[in-house]
């Protein structure tokens, strides 16, 4: 799936809602059918998860990734990709939302 932006310029849209129970967890999985990844990964999932701690909120991120074929070679590779990313994105959402 693809949408246009008003310059005319094509976007994939590779990601799909899969479960939503606001306001605390959301997941999605990736379409791999025609995307780079279609090689490498038969599935992947991705989910938030949001818990009231004391003043705050708790935030879990969680990645589910198949590998297929002889990619399942590189899981230690993809699995320590997956731990930085997501880390990552730990980070700005505590730079953005403070701690």
């Amino acid at each position: 799936m693809a949408f246009r932006t008003q310059k005319g310029k094509t976007i994939r849209v590779d990601f799909e809602l899969l479960d939503s129970q606001e306001p605390n967890r959301r997941s999605w999985y990736q379409r791999l059918e025609n995307s780079p990844f279609e090689n490498l990964l038969s599935e992947s999932v991705t989910e938030v998860i949001v818990e009231t701690a004391g003043d705050g909120s708790t935030v879990t991120l969680v990645s589910r990734q198949k590998m297929r074929g002889l990619s399942k070679l590189g899981g230690p590779v993809v699995r320590k990709a997956s731990r930085k990313l997501l880390g990552e994105a730990l980070d700005g959402l505590e730079r953005t939302c403070g701690s």
